[in-house]
């Protein structure tokens, strides 16, 4: 768990989150940038929060996939012997990544998967207790600290649990804060004022690996393969960019209008899916000042975006 904060550290954290308040509540009276054809374009939001209430702390989303679960120091098992009156132990990875299993030896855990790791110890108990049921599982998973920086309120280390995903560091790092005033891509003042790039999170793993997370793409469909599990030591930095230079204008018949940031490789097609376009959608692109022309929908999935490009969209079956 993170130290007390000192009233210095409050002070500032509470100062953080006022200075958050009031960004949003002052640019919400603020002219919004508008396309060619005069639609305004509005604030990009999934209708849910960031710094959404503390759950409790051993909540899972349902069975851990032994496939994809790492294990790591702190993992609790739990030991069972026997059948009709079975007895059971306890096990917790060790600092040093070692799993000791009473009787049948210890184990190398870290950074194994826990398909992996039970593959090794459930015969080593089996041989150990011959004749007899026997078992080993996970009994709960670990706590870890994850660094969190870029455009947070209250960026260092958090605590998430082994099953937590990438948006739990940046709820953790909100201090609390309504997804309207972290996750706005609309109503820009004159100043071009930076924001929070959520779909280009940035993941640092311990052995070197980069993961680029489209958070975003999260909230707007749900796949969790946009926001993927943490592990120990990640560092988690949310960039920022200039929506009126760097980011492309999405409009028309979408859930969540506004300017969004930019990934390599995006397609109308993409963008379209992140604002929340209707199956089927029609589009009309105009690419930073070229004019607009009608794409067809599989010319949608091939056409690049850039920065400043503008994408309108119709229901291609209105009611």
């Amino acid at each position: 768990v993170r130290p007390a904060p000192t009233p210095a550290s409050m002070d500032r954290l509470l100062r953080a989150a006022l200075a958050l308040l009031l960004v949003g509540l002052g640019e919400a009276t603020a002219q919004t940038p508008t396309l060619p054809s005069g639609t305004p374009l509005q604030v990009a939001t999934p209708g849910a929060r960031i710094g959404r209430a503390t759950v409790d702390a051993a909540a899972l989303e349902g069975a851990v996939d032994p496939d994809e679960y790492i294990v790591g120091p702190g993992d609790v098992f739990t030991i069972t012997i026997g059948g009709s009156v079975p007895r059971q132990m306890a096990a917790t990875v060790s600092a040093e990544g070692r799993l000791p299993i009473p009787e049948a030896g210890s184990f190398a855990a870290a950074d194994r998967t826990l398909a992996d790791l039970l593959s090794q110890v459930r015969p080593a108990l089996q041989r150990r207790f011959a004749n007899i049921p026997t078992d080993v599982t996970l009994a709960e998973p670990r706590q870890f600290f994850v660094h969190v920086s870029g455009a947070v309120p209250d960026p260092g280390r958090h605590v998430v649990r082994a099953v937590g995903r990438v948006e739990d560091a940046l709820t953790s790092a909100s201090l609390g804060a309504t997804v309207t005033s972290l996750f706005e891509y609309g109503s820009l003042p004159e100043t071009d004022r930076l924001r929070p790039a959520f779909r280009n999170v940035r993941v640092e793993r311990k052995d070197g690996t980069v993961l680029t997370v489209d958070i975003t793409r999260y909230f707007a469909t749900g796949d969790t393969r946009f926001n993927p599990y943490l592990r120990d030591g990640d560092r988690v930095m949310l960039p920022a960019f200039a929506p009126r230079r760097e980011g492309a204008f999405v409009s028309g018949a979408v859930l969540r209008p506004g300017v969004y940031d930019l990934r390599d490789g995006d397609t109308v097609a993409d963008l379209g899916a992140v604002a929340g376009a209707p199956e089927n959608a029609q589009f009309r692109f105009q690419p930073a000042g070229g004019p607009p022309r009608p794409l067809p929908v599989a010319e949608a999935a091939r056409q690049p975006v850039g920065p400043r490009d503008q994408i309108a969209v119709a229901d291609a079956d209105p009611l």
